[in-house]
């Protein structure tokens, strides 16, 4: 191990026991969570980080690493990679902080069983105009969703606490859709730059 991986590692003492599979090309850098795995950044885990630098068209994670289901898409997995799409498996029920930042994908689709998505988990995705996001979510991080190209957005039925700024910087945004209760409206209000009709 070079210099360079052994402080990236050290930096960072939950990725020193990263694994790393290569599937359809593509080298996935894991960590075990003992029934399941967590998708790491290669960065973190001290890896070959040329494949981010890709302008791959569509990357689709596996839905199983080391022959266990991959359950979550850990902090900065993907942040700042050049891909243009990407798609994530059922088996994913954890969305990690800034684990999409700055990708350059128009769209995504979080898949059902998803129950939490981290702090600017998809932040600085400029091209972003459009995302499914399924019931079955239960929490947002802070600005999850900021900067981005957002145009419309639908507040799953399944969540009750709006995170601070979370829809903040979308300069595209006019249409947000969610359900009246138990929402805190002056909060919903300080959660987006500005928009044009909200449904209740």
């Amino acid at each position: 191990m070079n210099k360079m991986s052994f402080l990236a590692v050290a930096a960072l003492p939950l990725m020193a026991f990263s694994e790393s599979e290569e599937v359809d090309g593509f080298v996935w850098y894991y960590r075990n969570l003992g029934e399941s795995v967590e998708i790491v950044s290669p960065y973190a885990a001290g890896g070959s980080t040329e494949q981010m630098c890709s302008t791959w068209e569509d990357v689709t994670v596996p839905a199983k690493l080391g022959g266990k289901p991959v359950t979550s898409i850990g902090t900065d997995a993907f942040r700042g990679a050049a891909f243009t799409g990407i798609t994530i498996p059922n088996t994913v029920t954890n969305i990690g902080d800034a684990a999409f930042g700055s990708l350059n994908i128009t769209s995504f689709t979080i898949p059902d069983g998803v129950i939490s998505i981290g702090n600017s988990a998809f932040q600085c995705c400029w091209y972003l105009k459009d995302i499914e996001i399924p019931d079955s979510v239960r929490s947002f991080g802070w600005a999850a969703f900021s900067c981005t190209g957002l145009e419309t957005f639908s507040i799953p039925l399944s969540m009750t606490v709006i995170p601070y700024e979370f829809l903040a910087g979308c300069h595209d945004l006019y249409d947000i859709e969610f359900h009246l209760a138990g929402f805190n409206l002056v909060l919903l209000f300080h959660a987006v730059t500005h928009f044009a009709v909200v449904e209740l």
